[in-house]
C-alpha cells in the first residue's frame, strides 16, 4: 500500500481522492507562426 493511501486510511478518509483539479497554461507562439494564425484568449488576456 502506498504511503499516501496509508495516511488517508489513518485519517479516516477513502483511499482514493474524490476531487481533482485541472489547470491550463498559456504558451507563447513561436516565431515561425504568422501573426494571422495566432488568436487572442480574452479570459487570459494573452496572444497566442
Amino acid at each position: 500500500m502506498l504511503l499516501v493511501k496509508l495516511l488517508r486510511v489513518k485519517q479516516g478518509k477513502s483511499t482514493e481522492p474524490s476531487v481533482g483539479i485541472l489547470d491550463a497554461q498559456s504558451v507563447k507562439s513561436t516565431l515561425v507562426s504568422k501573426s494571422s494564425n495566432t488568436g487572442y484568449d480574452g479570459g487570459k488576456k494573452s496572444k497566442g
